[in-house]
């Protein structure tokens, strides 16, 4: 009978350092997404689409980025941009239109984005990459 006390305070105990276990982050931060991503798939107005095909993201530890994702019309191939991630939203500034994309699952491998340009919405899946391929030069 006297073991009931200290087991329920052992108990108890065990109990709450387990719910103090952090699950991991809840929202992203820079180091979460640094690096090079290519597109794997993408959606615009929820249906597949193949138009974003070879699009990149890069993603410094400096704050900068780049990519080559077609949002703006006076620019021909790659842009550059400064990022910032506040809650679970990226922002995108330092160019002609600045953009916010929500965050909506990351790990080491993958990146999944959605945003809204011109009032179409787009969902795009990355994949973590080593590299950017370049595209054939044309003669």
């Amino acid at each position: 009978m006297n073991h009931i006390p200290a087991l329920a305070t052992t108990l108890f105990t065990v109990i709450t350092l387990v719910g103090c276990i952090p699950n991991g982050p809840a929202v992203p931060v820079s180091e979460d997404i640094t690096g090079q991503w290519m597109v794997q798939k993408a959606k615009r107005n929820n249906r597949n689409t193949n138009i974003l095909a070879g699009t990149f993201f890069v993603f410094n530890a400096d704050g900068t980025m780049a990519s080559n994702l077609p949002i703006m019309e006076e620019i021909e191939g790659p842009w550059n941009a400064q990022f910032k991630l506040e809650e679970d939203t990226l922002k995108q500034t330092g160019t002609a239109i600045n953009m916010k994309y929500a965050v909506k699952a990351w790990s080491d491998s993958t990146l999944t984005l959605e945003f809204t340009t011109r009032g179409v919405p787009f969902h795009l899946e990355l994949g973590k990459v080593d590299s950017i391929p370049q595209p054939p030069e044309i003669n």
